[in-house]
């Protein structure tokens, strides 16, 4: 089956394009065991891969308004990838390491100059999966297994490049080095009230999960993981907005226990009383959920949270 979408415009010229996703149950157990529900969002990035024009290889990355972010120009010579130019010489390593792991498989694929373009619709800063699309649609061009590429590049649990092959919302679980994925939907009567915060600021998945893994010495691990897991089971199928919020609490507070930080709600929004706010990922930044009415969003905006998306905007719920 088809697991992200393919198409060819012309011999020259294909396209590629992933889904972004947000994590609303899991984060950081996930690594451990825990059972995840991560969403598929509306937001995308594509990959447009023709035929270059020009004797080199090249790279352009887009933004949202069509504004490029990063390019570069790399030739390959006695089986070398080798940069020549760069608008920023630490992102252009990254992702020229990602190339040489396609290279050194898929060496055909290189046979004459490509010009790559990128381009998502989302703001790169809001953490809905540069970096997972940018894997999912390498690997489908490529034909390579896109969680062999994340593991030799960024890393971490994998549960975003499931989202992005599946393009769909998933239930995600590692078990013994094995992935367990399964498509599900929510799309919860309450939808209507669910509504997602930017914070304003970027949060380093990779720093997070590194600074994770050496809090849990001692950790009573199953029981926190047991318990998450009961949990998404128990998110997944919640069909009253209260309930939803007693579980979205008490997840707040196991992970907040476990990392030894205070809640974003206590430390940002104490007195907002519209309803809970929830942590969506690596905490610290991107997006928190917030449940509430749409007049209570006045009390983000004063307070300088103006990107307020809400659930039907945000969320890919078929």
């Amino acid at each position: 089956m088809e697991r992200t979408f393919l198409k060819r415009n012309s011999i020259d010229t294909q396209h590629f394009s992933s889904c972004g996703k947000l994590m609303l149950t899991g984060e950081y157990l996930v690594l451990n065991g825990a059972k995840a529900l991560a969403l598929k969002t509306k937001y995308r990035q594509t990959l447009s891969i023709k035929t270059s024009k020009h004797e080199n290889f090249s790279w352009t990355a887009l933004s949202h308004n069509k504004e490029p972010w990063l390019q570069f120009k790399f030739e390959i010579s006695n089986a070398e990838i080798r940069i020549l130019t760069s608008s920023d010489p630490e992102k252009t390593v990254r992702l020229i390491e990602i190339l040489k792991l396609i290279y050194a498989q898929r060496p055909i694929l290189f046979t004459q100059p490509l010009a790559f373009e990128t381009k998502m619709d989302f703001e790169k800063n809001w953490g809905l999966g540069t970096s997972s699309t940018l894997i999912s649609n390498l690997a489908t061009w490529s034909g390579l297994n896109a969680f062999d590429l994340l593991e030799k590049s960024f890393g971490g649990s994998g549960y975003d490049v499931a989202v992005a092959q599946e393009d769909h919302s998933i239930l995600y679980q590692l078990n013994s080095l094995e992935r367990e994925v399964s498509k599900v939907v929510f799309d919860p009567p309450f939808a209507s009230q669910l509504f997602f915060v930017f914070l304003n600021r970027k949060q380093n998945s990779q720093e997070a999960i590194s600074s994770y893994s050496g809090l849990l010495v001692g950790a009573d691990l199953p029981l926190y993981t047991e318990k998450v897991s009961r949990m998404t089971e128990e998110v997944l199928h919640a069909i009253t907005l209260e309930k939803f919020e007693e579980l979205m609490f008490e997840h707040e507070t196991i992970i907040s226990k476990i990392l030894g930080r205070n809640t974003v709600k206590k430390n940002l929004f104490s007195d907002y009383t519209g309803g809970i706010c929830k942590s969506l990922g690596a905490w610290g930044g991107d997006f928190i959920l917030v449940t509430g009415k749409p007049e209570n969003l006045s009390y983000f905006r004063e307070r300088g949270f103006d990107t307020i998306i809400p659930f039907k905007d945000m969320i890919d719920a078929n």
